[in-house]
């Protein structure tokens, strides 16, 4: 199987439990690249084969657009605005905000690319089902708690 082949294997789960589409899956010689829609949720999944573990990034849609979570420096000073609001978050994002292991931690014992796809998608599975499900709960609680966090580091 391809890379593309086994990504859509292992995410289908997206389409049949949460109908997502695939916007756009592409493999190349370096990475591995799908961005996925249901009508208020985007995911991004983006592996380059030579990092331990994938990017993925859940996203409350703004109408159809796929927002991209900026990075830490850039969240922090996001955050000193009151009212700023982040609507997409990583999936480590998720796993530190319930307090469990290091993301990169779960992806040790990968030997292929297609372990560290069935990992990610175990994990999507097992910790961020109300994101991919659009839970405004879940994402206005991350989004306190990330704000705590970017508020308080230094």
């Amino acid at each position: 199987m391809t890379n593309k082949e086994i990504l859509e294997k292992y995410y289908h789960f997206l389409n049949t439990d949460f109908n997502f589409n695939i916007e756009i899956i592409e493999n190349s010689s370096f990475m591995l690249h799908a961005n996925f829609l249901s009508d208020s949720v985007g995911l991004i999944f983006i592996y380059e084969f030579r990092e331990l573990s994938p990017w993925i990034q859940i996203s409350k849609l703004d109408g159809n657009k796929l927002e991209i979570r900026p990075g830490w420096y850039k969240i922090k000073e996001l955050y000193k605005n009151a009212d700023f609001i982040l609507h997409s978050f990583s999936l480590q994002d998720i796993l530190s905000y319930k307090r469990m292991d290091n993301y990169n931690s779960y992806f040790h014992c990968a030997n292929t690319i297609e372990d560290i796809i069935i990992i990610s998608s175990e994990l999507l599975k097992k910790y961020a089902i109300e994101f991919i499900q659009g839970d405004e709960e879940s994402y206005f609680n991350i989004n306190k708690w990330l704000k705590k966090q970017a508020i308080e580091s230094h």
